[in-house]
């Protein structure tokens, strides 16, 4: 009975070894940058980052938080706002404040930023206000 306690444990800490993944072979700056050209909050490091340990958390932060910079400025334009509302997507404030009044143009057009920021908590989207 001691070796059968023995073998589920030691298959549960290779089990748990194996899942995960490595967070030093992740491209973080890209990761971050098709996250923004998707329109994801930024919050989504945190379940990318969640999947692994590393002990440079700040350096892969960064390398994120740069390549999120450049792809939510893609994402965050009026043509694209017009093509989320098109879509049927909700707004979750995703967009920066320097942003965020070109895409509203085409995503709202008469709408306010609390109107569909009322909108988005109604749609129980979690609003991402940004740093």
């Amino acid at each position: 009975m001691l070796k059968v306690g023995a073998y589920f444990f030691l298959t549960v800490i290779l089990a748990s070894c194996a899942s995960q993944e490595k967070c030093s072979d992740k491209d973080w700056r890209k990761l971050g940058e098709s996250d923004g050209r998707r329109g994801y909050l930024k919050d989504e490091f945190n379940r990318h980052q969640g999947s692994c340990e590393s002990p440079s958390v700040d350096t892969e932060r960064a390398a994120y938080d740069a390549g999120y910079s450049e792809g939510i400025a893609q994402f965050c334009t009026s043509e694209n706002g017009y093509k989320q509302r098109f879509m049927g997507n909700t707004y979750c404030g995703q967009c920066p404040k320097e942003l965020e009044a070109d895409f509203l143009r085409g995503y709202g057009l008469h709408k306010t930023r609390p109107q569909l920021i009322e909108e988005a908590n109604r749609s129980k989207c979690q609003v991402w206000r940004g740093d």
